[in-house]
């Protein structure tokens, strides 16, 4: 008995793919910061001026399920973001915008952060309202 046995190799070039190895990445890469060109590639939206945000969604969103509950109304545009930083349960919709260093904490209870431009400011969703810290000064969004 004759067995032939036949591999085929294919290269994939890395331009073509972004690893994700976590709910962050995949966060970053479903967002309008990258988009697929017609020859199937991955490529960072212009608006991020060739930098690729640094996102970190915390301990929280450790699976893909919670990452798809928390993100059922869609996912916020990162396109300005330069950094994202979730701490605790955080919900997000479409309708969300993060520009510039974002940093968004939320107690044990699961909260929605609500619809808006968010810009270089320290977030602390504390019982339907939000306390927001700009970088530069302090003040409070009700």
């Amino acid at each position: 008995m004759l067995l032939i046995v036949y591999f085929l190799l294919y290269a994939t070039l890395k331009s073509r793919f972004l690893p994700i190895r976590s709910c962050s990445d995949l966060m970053l890469v479903k967002s309008d910061a990258f988009f697929i060109t017609k020859h199937q590639h991955l490529s960072v939206n212009q608006s991020c001026r060739g930098i690729i945000p640094q996102i970190n969604l915390g301990q929280h969103f450790c699976n893909i399920s919670i990452f798809e509950n928390f993100t059922r109304k869609g996912i916020p545009s990162l396109a300005r973001c330069t950094s994202l930083k979730i701490q605790g349960p955080v919900k997000f919709s479409s309708r969300n915008t993060f520009v510039g260093d974002v940093y968004v904490r939320n107690d044990k209870e699961a909260k929605t952060l609500p619809d808006g431009v968010y810009k270089d400011c320290d977030l602390l969703l504390n019982k339907g309202n939000i306390c927001s810290f700009p970088h530069t000064s302090r003040c409070v969004i009700s």
